[in-house]
């Protein structure tokens, strides 16, 4: 691992780290060139990295195992570190609303200033360029790959349909797709180009706005498996540590050999209504030989009753007559079948009772969903809050006490909990909270005078630090 320090923007007018992973047989002293993928938020992406956001995705060790089962070359890695203007560089225009699928355009909370044409200029010309100078890369687009995740993913959508010339794989993770105006999505490039689009079941309106873009790649001669492939990811929420679990996927597909389809499922529900819920679709998935997984897009059906139910191969659902059927799915040679039933009447939200019970304090406690809520005090000491959300949507959580909004914490590891409830019908969640985690405080650009720099301190304050505001306590520094 190389460490490139502050390498300067002019257009941005910032510098940055970047961070550039070889592999084994770099320094072995052959004229030998790799092809390269370059990554977003590069300092969460390694395994020594700094975990900015709590997890590193563990990039290098996932190629590494990829490279030992003989399933892709070696590859350069090259991590470009993000800063605090991350979500204006991320972003090349800014809506006036934002897509939040099923509950409608919604005003945003902060506005952004777009910097993505500035960022992807600088990806270019000046990252890529240096990289290409000093290192024994492959140059060329088919030898190039761009990836990142949420706004990484969305950046790394424009910069590869606006620079096909340069980036011929893309690895596109949980994109943050509700910053695109859909009316007027880009064009995809007419050069043949590997794809990769995912988001968790977990993320809500980055499903619905993820499969958006997908339909419209194919619609514009994108062929599923060859050029594109998507994956809709059971139990996955929004986060590092999710994304950390299937980083070998997209890696495979941009660069390697994805195996052949042993299996295959047809996931997601099994019910639908004629009327109410408009989201009528299953989740065809294909599992390979190789760890590989992904939702399938052209798959056979065979409907028992179609007068009850179809599928087209994408595994959307028209929903006809009420009754039950069985429905047959082929994908390559693999098989599966799955009962369906058609209701009159599916509701489009579902209500969630959230009820906390919290020991070891007397606090106030706020959930967190799409913003900080306080949590009604009932009667017998537990905590309440109440929700719609669509239905099939993961809803993704957590709860916190205390004007410093200190954290709900795994009772064995101490660290930071989050919680994802399946909103498939109504109903009410209980959570235990049994442990908190420490409040840790940024102090941002701590000035030193006498060194003429600055530089962010985090101090972790001990669980009861509030309570008592004449207790002192002893310091560790490292």
């Amino acid at each position: 691992m190389i460490i490139m320090k502050e390498l300067y923007s002019p257009e941005l007018n910032n510098s940055r780290n970047i961070r550039v992973y070889l592999p084994g047989t770099y320094n072995e002293g052959n004229d030998r060139r790799y092809p390269v993928l370059y990554m977003h938020d590069g300092q969460n992406i390694f395994s020594d990295s700094n975990h900015l956001f709590g997890t590193a995705w563990n990039v290098d060790t996932a190629a590494e195992q990829l490279v030992k089962n003989g399933l892709i070359p070696e590859i350069i890695i090259v991590g470009v570190d993000n800063n605090s203007d991350r979500s204006n560089e991320y972003c090349h225009v800014a809506p006036e609303m934002y897509d939040a699928g099923r509950m409608g355009l919604l005003d945003y909370d902060n506005k952004k200033n777009p910097k993505g044409k500035e960022y992807e200029h600088f990806l270019i010309n000046i990252v890529k360029e240096y990289v290409d100078s000093n290192y024994k890369t492959l140059t060329d687009r088919d030898n190039t790959a761009l990836m990142g995740s949420s706004l990484g993913g969305l950046v790394t959508y424009f910069i590869g349909m606006r620079h096909p010339e340069v980036f011929g794989k893309l690895g596109i993770v949980s994109p943050a797709f509700h910053w695109l105006d859909f009316s007027s999505l880009l064009k995809a490039p007419e050069c043949s180009m590997k794809i990769w689009i995912d988001a968790g079941v977990g993320e809500g309106h980055y499903i619905e706005n993820s499969r958006k873009v997908v339909t419209n790649l194919m619609n514009q001669g994108l062929r599923p498996k060859e050029n594109i492939a998507y994956y809709l990811v059971p139990d996955a929420m929004h986060n590092e540590k999710c994304w950390a679990e299937r980083i070998h996927m997209p890696i495979l597909y941009l660069f390697g050999d994805i195996g052949e389809p042993v299996s295959c499922e047809m996931a997601g529900r099994k019910t639908f209504g004629i009327d109410g819920m408009s989201a009528k679709q299953i989740n065809p998935i294909a599992h390979f030989n190789n760890n590989f997984s992904m939702t399938v897009l052209n798959a056979d059906y065979e409907t028992e009753n179609s007068g009850v139910m179809q599928l087209d191969r994408c595994g959307k659902v028209t929903t006809i007559s009420e009754g039950k059927t069985k429905v047959a799915m082929r994908y390559m040679n693999c098989t599966a079948e799955a009962d369906f039933n058609v209701i009159s009447q599916l509701s489009e939200m579902v209500h969630i009772k959230v009820k906390a019970i919290a020991e070891y304090t007397s606090e106030n406690l706020y959930m967190y969903y799409r913003g900080q809520h306080e949590m009604k005090r009932e009667n017998d000491g537990s905590y309440t809050f109440e929700l719609i959300a669509p239905r099939d949507w993961g809803i993704p959580f957590s709860i916190s006490k205390g004007e410093n909004y200190i954290s709900e914490a795994d009772p064995v590891t101490g660290k930071y909990m989050n919680h994802m409830v399946y909103a498939e019908e109504d109903m009410e969640v209980k959570v235990h909270i049994k442990a908190w985690t420490s409040n840790i405080v940024s102090i941002p650009k701590f000035h030193a005078a006498r060194l003429n720099n600055d530089r962010d301190i985090f101090v972790a304050l001990p669980e009861g630090y509030d309570r008592d505001k004449n207790q002192r306590y002893p310091v560790l520094y490292t």
